[in-house]
Formats: structure tokens, sequence, C-alpha cells
């Protein structure tokens, strides 16, 4: 993993933990009411869709600790599929026919 990655995911995990860890210790109060318990939860979203909107933030931090890093914002992983022996037939239903009948 490279340097700016790894400093950006604990960055990342940070703030999430972070706040899942607070809502943990108010939940598990033996006081708390259900009504409470959904709006905390309904609180935890909106931090969450928070963190996700707040991209560019949490990648200023990351770099700000790395200013001579260069990194790449995009990266794409392309996955091929591997083809097993009967896709590459010309009549897939015809081999399974005759594998399975008996």
């Amino acid at each position: 993993m490279e340097e700016f990655e790894f400093v950006f995911m604990l960055h990342f995990w940070n703030r999430i933990l972070r706040q899942f860890s607070k809502v943990n210790k108010i939940l598990q109060s033996p006081s708390i009411l259900l009504s409470s318990c959904a709006d905390w939860y309904r609180s935890l979203l909106d931090i969450l869709r928070g963190i996700r909107e707040d991209f560019d933030a949490l990648e200023q931090q990351a770099k700000h600790p790395l200013p001579n890093t260069v990194h790449r914002t995009i990266r794409i992983i392309i996955r091929s599929k591997r083809q097993r022996n009967y896709e590459n037939s010309s009549d897939p239903e015809c081999l399974r026919r005759t594998l399975f009948k008996r």
C-alpha cells in the first residue's frame, strides 16, 4: 500500500470509528429511550453521509503530513472473468445436455 493511501485510510477510519464509538457509548446507557436510539442511529447515518460528501477534505488531511507525495486520485481496477471450458463451445446448451444426460 502506498504511503498516501495508508494515511488517507487512517484519517478516514479514525473519523468513522470515533463517531461510532461515541454513539455506541450513548446507546449502551441503561436509561436511554427507544426513541432516542432511533435519533442517534439517524444522526450516525447523517454523519456517514457527510463523510462521504466531505471526501476532498479527507484527502487534504491525508496530503498534509506528506507534502512531497505524488499520488493518483483515480485508481482503475480491471478484473477479467475467467473463462471455463464450457464457455468456449459454440452451443453451450447442447454441451450441458450431453454432460448431464445419463
